[in-house]
Protein backbone atom coordinates (compact mmCIF):
# COMPACT_ATOMS: atom_id res chain seq x y z
CA UNK A 1 0.00 0.00 0.00
CA UNK A 2 3.03 2.27 0.08
CA UNK A 3 3.79 1.81 -3.63
CA UNK A 4 4.03 4.98 -5.69
CA UNK A 5 2.24 3.51 -8.71
CA UNK A 6 -0.01 0.60 -7.78
CA UNK A 7 -1.69 0.59 -11.19
CA UNK A 8 1.62 -0.14 -12.90
CA UNK A 9 2.04 -3.26 -10.76
CA UNK A 10 -1.31 -4.62 -11.92
CA UNK A 11 -1.12 -3.55 -15.58
CA UNK A 12 0.61 -6.74 -16.84
CA UNK A 13 -1.95 -8.93 -15.05
CA UNK A 14 -5.30 -7.38 -15.94
CA UNK A 15 -7.32 -6.35 -18.96
CA UNK A 16 -7.37 -2.66 -18.05
CA UNK A 17 -6.31 -0.29 -15.26
CA UNK A 18 -8.74 2.46 -14.26
CA UNK A 19 -8.23 5.18 -11.65
CA UNK A 20 -10.70 7.39 -9.80
CA UNK A 21 -9.26 10.90 -10.18
CA UNK A 22 -12.12 12.66 -8.33
CA UNK A 23 -14.36 11.26 -5.62
CA UNK A 24 -17.45 12.26 -7.62
CA UNK A 25 -16.24 10.06 -10.52
CA UNK A 26 -16.18 6.83 -8.49
CA UNK A 27 -19.59 5.64 -9.70
CA UNK A 28 -18.83 6.22 -13.38
CA UNK A 29 -15.39 4.59 -13.14
CA UNK A 30 -16.70 1.51 -11.35
CA UNK A 31 -19.56 1.13 -13.82
CA UNK A 32 -17.08 1.37 -16.71
CA UNK A 33 -14.85 -1.22 -15.01
CA UNK A 34 -17.71 -3.71 -14.68
CA UNK A 35 -18.67 -3.22 -18.33
CA UNK A 36 -15.08 -3.72 -19.47
CA UNK A 37 -14.56 -6.79 -17.30
CA UNK A 38 -17.68 -8.54 -18.63
CA UNK A 39 -17.14 -7.66 -22.29
CA UNK A 40 -15.55 -10.59 -24.18
CA UNK A 41 -12.87 -11.59 -23.69
CA UNK A 42 -13.94 -11.24 -20.03
CA UNK A 43 -11.01 -10.62 -17.69
CA UNK A 44 -10.10 -8.85 -14.49
CA UNK A 45 -10.06 -5.05 -14.41
CA UNK A 46 -8.13 -3.12 -11.76
CA UNK A 47 -9.72 -0.01 -10.20
CA UNK A 48 -7.51 2.27 -8.11
CA UNK A 49 -9.25 4.51 -5.57
CA UNK A 50 -7.16 6.92 -3.47
CA UNK A 51 -7.70 6.17 0.20
CA UNK A 52 -8.93 9.66 1.12
CA UNK A 53 -11.73 9.39 -1.46
CA UNK A 54 -13.22 6.41 0.36
CA UNK A 55 -14.45 8.68 3.16
CA UNK A 56 -15.15 11.74 0.99
CA UNK A 57 -18.57 13.35 0.65
CA UNK A 58 -19.99 13.23 -2.87
CA UNK A 59 -23.09 14.66 -4.49
CA UNK A 60 -26.06 12.30 -4.53
CA UNK A 61 -26.30 12.60 -8.30
CA UNK A 62 -22.59 11.96 -8.88
CA UNK A 63 -21.98 9.40 -11.56
CA UNK A 64 -24.31 7.93 -14.14
CA UNK A 65 -26.93 6.52 -11.81
CA UNK A 66 -27.02 3.19 -9.98
CA UNK A 67 -24.55 0.56 -11.12
CA UNK A 68 -26.35 -2.34 -12.77
CA UNK A 69 -24.17 -5.35 -13.49
CA UNK A 70 -26.83 -6.97 -15.66
CA UNK A 71 -26.98 -3.88 -17.86
CA UNK A 72 -23.26 -3.97 -18.61
CA UNK A 73 -22.88 -4.36 -22.38
CA UNK A 74 -21.63 -7.81 -23.29
CA UNK A 75 -20.90 -7.83 -26.99
CA UNK A 76 -21.31 -11.28 -28.53
CA UNK A 77 -18.57 -12.11 -31.04
CA UNK A 78 -19.53 -12.38 -34.67
CA UNK A 79 -20.08 -15.73 -36.31
CA UNK A 80 -16.97 -17.71 -37.16
CA UNK A 81 -15.35 -16.79 -40.45
CA UNK A 82 -16.38 -19.38 -43.10
CA UNK A 83 -12.87 -19.37 -44.61
CA UNK A 84 -11.34 -20.19 -41.23
CA UNK A 85 -13.84 -23.00 -40.72
CA UNK A 86 -13.07 -24.43 -44.17
CA UNK A 87 -9.31 -24.24 -43.52
CA UNK A 88 -9.70 -25.92 -40.13
CA UNK A 89 -11.95 -28.63 -41.54
CA UNK A 90 -9.44 -29.38 -44.33
CA UNK A 91 -6.61 -29.69 -41.80
CA UNK A 92 -8.63 -31.86 -39.42
CA UNK A 93 -9.79 -34.15 -42.22
CA UNK A 94 -6.17 -35.00 -42.99
CA UNK A 95 -5.38 -35.83 -39.36
CA UNK A 96 -5.31 -39.39 -38.09
CA UNK A 97 -4.80 -38.78 -34.35
CA UNK A 98 -6.63 -35.56 -33.38
CA UNK A 99 -6.77 -34.39 -29.77
CA UNK A 100 -9.20 -31.88 -28.25
CA UNK A 101 -7.87 -29.59 -25.50
CA UNK A 102 -10.54 -27.63 -23.63
CA UNK A 103 -10.09 -24.66 -21.28
CA UNK A 104 -12.06 -22.33 -19.05
CA UNK A 105 -13.52 -20.40 -21.97
CA UNK A 106 -15.42 -23.51 -23.01
CA UNK A 107 -16.82 -23.94 -19.51
CA UNK A 108 -17.80 -20.24 -19.37
CA UNK A 109 -19.78 -20.56 -22.60
CA UNK A 110 -21.39 -23.91 -21.64
CA UNK A 111 -19.76 -25.62 -24.61
CA UNK A 112 -19.94 -29.14 -23.19
CA UNK A 113 -22.54 -30.43 -25.66
CA UNK A 114 -20.70 -28.96 -28.66
CA UNK A 115 -17.35 -30.35 -27.49
CA UNK A 116 -18.92 -33.77 -27.01
CA UNK A 117 -20.35 -33.75 -30.54
CA UNK A 118 -17.02 -32.72 -32.06
CA UNK A 119 -15.04 -35.28 -30.06
CA UNK A 120 -17.43 -38.07 -30.96
CA UNK A 121 -17.29 -37.20 -34.65
CA UNK A 122 -13.50 -37.38 -34.55
CA UNK A 123 -13.17 -40.18 -31.97
CA UNK A 124 -10.74 -37.81 -30.28
CA UNK A 125 -9.69 -37.82 -26.62
CA UNK A 126 -10.58 -34.66 -24.71
CA UNK A 127 -8.12 -33.17 -22.23
CA UNK A 128 -9.54 -30.50 -19.93
CA UNK A 129 -7.68 -27.88 -17.92
CA UNK A 130 -8.52 -27.40 -14.26
CA UNK A 131 -11.01 -24.65 -15.16
CA UNK A 132 -12.85 -26.94 -17.56
CA UNK A 133 -12.77 -29.99 -15.28
CA UNK A 134 -15.92 -32.08 -15.62
CA UNK A 135 -17.12 -30.35 -18.80
CA UNK A 136 -18.00 -33.70 -20.42
CA UNK A 137 -18.83 -35.49 -17.20
CA UNK A 138 -17.03 -38.55 -15.90
CA UNK A 139 -18.76 -41.10 -18.13
CA UNK A 140 -18.23 -39.66 -21.61
CA UNK A 141 -16.16 -42.07 -23.76
CA UNK A 142 -13.87 -39.28 -25.02
CA UNK A 143 -13.17 -37.69 -21.64
CA UNK A 144 -9.62 -38.41 -20.46
CA UNK A 145 -10.45 -37.27 -16.90
CA UNK A 146 -6.78 -36.84 -16.02
CA UNK A 147 -4.78 -33.60 -15.67
CA UNK A 148 -2.77 -32.91 -18.86
CA UNK A 149 0.57 -32.96 -17.02
CA UNK A 150 0.14 -36.57 -15.84
CA UNK A 151 2.60 -38.60 -17.97
CA UNK A 152 -0.05 -41.05 -19.18
CA UNK A 153 -2.21 -38.16 -20.38
CA UNK A 154 0.84 -36.40 -21.79
CA UNK A 155 1.39 -39.31 -24.15
CA UNK A 156 -1.89 -38.43 -25.85
CA UNK A 157 -0.48 -34.96 -26.56
CA UNK A 158 2.79 -36.38 -27.86
CA UNK A 159 1.00 -38.82 -30.17
CA UNK A 160 -1.48 -36.33 -31.60
CA UNK A 161 -0.88 -35.09 -35.13
CA UNK A 162 -3.35 -32.23 -34.57
CA UNK A 163 -4.71 -30.42 -31.50
CA UNK A 164 -7.97 -28.47 -31.37
CA UNK A 165 -7.71 -25.90 -28.58
CA UNK A 166 -11.10 -24.61 -27.41
CA UNK A 167 -11.37 -21.64 -25.05
CA UNK A 168 -7.81 -22.00 -23.75
CA UNK A 169 -4.55 -20.07 -23.67
CA UNK A 170 -2.32 -23.12 -22.93
CA UNK A 171 -0.94 -21.48 -19.80
CA UNK A 172 2.14 -22.62 -17.92
CA UNK A 173 0.24 -24.43 -15.16
CA UNK A 174 -1.34 -26.82 -17.67
CA UNK A 175 1.63 -27.28 -20.01
CA UNK A 176 4.38 -27.99 -17.46
CA UNK A 177 5.58 -24.40 -17.92
CA UNK A 178 5.44 -24.85 -21.69
CA UNK A 179 7.76 -27.85 -21.67
CA UNK A 180 5.13 -29.71 -23.63
CA UNK A 181 6.23 -29.46 -27.28
CA UNK A 182 4.22 -27.39 -29.72
CA UNK A 183 1.62 -29.55 -31.47
CA UNK A 184 2.32 -30.61 -35.05
CA UNK A 185 -0.81 -28.72 -36.08
CA UNK A 186 -3.09 -26.51 -34.01
CA UNK A 187 -6.62 -25.26 -34.61
CA UNK A 188 -7.76 -22.71 -32.00
CA UNK A 189 -11.30 -21.56 -31.16
CA UNK A 190 -11.36 -18.50 -28.94
CA UNK A 191 -12.99 -15.09 -28.58
CA UNK A 192 -9.52 -13.57 -28.15
CA UNK A 193 -7.09 -14.44 -30.93
CA UNK A 194 -4.13 -12.82 -29.18
CA UNK A 195 -4.64 -14.70 -25.93
CA UNK A 196 -5.17 -17.97 -27.80
CA UNK A 197 -1.90 -17.55 -29.73
CA UNK A 198 0.47 -16.40 -27.01
CA UNK A 199 1.79 -19.87 -26.09
CA UNK A 200 1.49 -21.96 -29.27
CA UNK A 201 0.88 -20.41 -32.69
CA UNK A 202 -2.21 -21.93 -34.34
CA UNK A 203 -2.31 -22.99 -37.98
CA UNK A 204 -5.93 -21.83 -38.06
CA UNK A 205 -7.55 -19.32 -35.70
CA UNK A 206 -11.35 -19.40 -35.41
CA UNK A 207 -12.45 -16.26 -33.59
CA UNK A 208 -15.77 -17.18 -31.97
CA UNK A 209 -17.46 -18.08 -28.73
CA UNK A 210 -16.36 -21.56 -27.69
CA UNK A 211 -19.81 -23.12 -27.91
CA UNK A 212 -20.91 -21.60 -31.23
CA UNK A 213 -17.45 -21.94 -32.80
CA UNK A 214 -17.13 -25.60 -31.82
CA UNK A 215 -20.59 -26.37 -33.15
CA UNK A 216 -19.80 -24.58 -36.42
CA UNK A 217 -16.58 -26.58 -36.77
CA UNK A 218 -18.48 -29.81 -36.10
CA UNK A 219 -20.97 -28.94 -38.83
CA UNK A 220 -18.13 -28.15 -41.25
CA UNK A 221 -16.67 -31.65 -40.90
CA UNK A 222 -17.78 -34.69 -42.83
CA UNK A 223 -18.98 -37.55 -40.59
CA UNK A 224 -16.39 -40.24 -39.90
CA UNK A 225 -17.00 -43.94 -39.38
CA UNK A 226 -16.17 -43.67 -35.71
CA UNK A 227 -18.08 -46.52 -34.04
CA UNK A 228 -15.22 -48.98 -33.55
CA UNK A 229 -12.70 -46.17 -33.01
CA UNK A 230 -14.85 -44.68 -30.26
CA UNK A 231 -15.05 -48.02 -28.44
CA UNK A 232 -11.28 -48.50 -28.77
CA UNK A 233 -10.70 -44.98 -27.43
CA UNK A 234 -12.95 -45.58 -24.42
CA UNK A 235 -11.07 -48.79 -23.62
CA UNK A 236 -7.70 -47.09 -23.93
CA UNK A 237 -8.67 -44.17 -21.69
CA UNK A 238 -9.96 -46.59 -19.05
CA UNK A 239 -6.58 -48.34 -19.14
CA UNK A 240 -4.78 -45.00 -18.80
CA UNK A 241 -6.81 -44.10 -15.73
CA UNK A 242 -6.12 -47.49 -14.14
CA UNK A 243 -2.42 -47.05 -14.86
CA UNK A 244 -2.36 -43.64 -13.20
CA UNK A 245 -4.31 -44.87 -10.17
CA UNK A 246 -1.96 -47.83 -9.71
CA UNK A 247 1.02 -45.47 -9.80
CA UNK A 248 -0.60 -43.12 -7.28
CA UNK A 249 -1.48 -45.98 -4.93
CA UNK A 250 2.13 -47.15 -5.10
CA UNK A 251 3.72 -43.72 -4.63
CA UNK A 252 1.14 -41.88 -2.48
CA UNK A 253 -1.01 -44.45 -0.66
CA UNK A 254 -2.11 -42.09 2.12
CA UNK A 255 -3.26 -39.43 -0.36
CA UNK A 256 -5.26 -41.94 -2.39
CA UNK A 257 -6.86 -43.32 0.77
CA UNK A 258 -7.84 -39.77 1.77
CA UNK A 259 -9.34 -39.09 -1.68
CA UNK A 260 -11.29 -42.36 -1.66
CA UNK A 261 -12.77 -41.60 1.76
CA UNK A 262 -13.58 -38.04 0.74
CA UNK A 263 -15.19 -39.19 -2.52
CA UNK A 264 -17.33 -41.72 -0.69
CA UNK A 265 -18.53 -39.16 1.85
CA UNK A 266 -19.25 -36.13 -0.35
CA UNK A 267 -22.28 -36.13 -2.71
CA UNK A 268 -21.45 -35.88 -6.40
CA UNK A 269 -23.34 -32.60 -6.85
CA UNK A 270 -21.64 -30.91 -3.88
CA UNK A 271 -19.52 -27.81 -4.49
CA UNK A 272 -16.15 -28.17 -2.78
CA UNK A 273 -14.04 -25.11 -1.97
CA UNK A 274 -10.40 -25.84 -1.09
CA UNK A 275 -7.91 -23.48 0.53
CA UNK A 276 -4.21 -23.32 -0.37
CA UNK A 277 -3.33 -26.62 1.28
CA UNK A 278 -1.98 -30.06 0.35
CA UNK A 279 -5.39 -31.85 0.70
CA UNK A 280 -6.87 -29.15 -1.52
CA UNK A 281 -4.23 -29.70 -4.18
CA UNK A 282 -4.99 -33.42 -4.20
Amino acid sequence: HEMVDQGAMFAPLVKKVLKVDRADDAGDVLSAAISEALRPPSRLVYVEVPTDYLSADVAMDAGGGPINVKAAPVVAPEKADPDALDAAAALITKSERPLVWVGGGAAASSAGAAVAMLAERLSAPVLTTYQARGLLGLEHPCAVNLPPHVPAAGRLWDEADLVIGIGTDFDGMMTQNWRMPAPKHLVAINVDSVDASKSYVPDVMIVADAASGTLALHDALEPRDSGDRLIALEDRLACLRREVRDELVSEHPDAVAFLDEFNAAVPGDCVVVADMCIPGYW
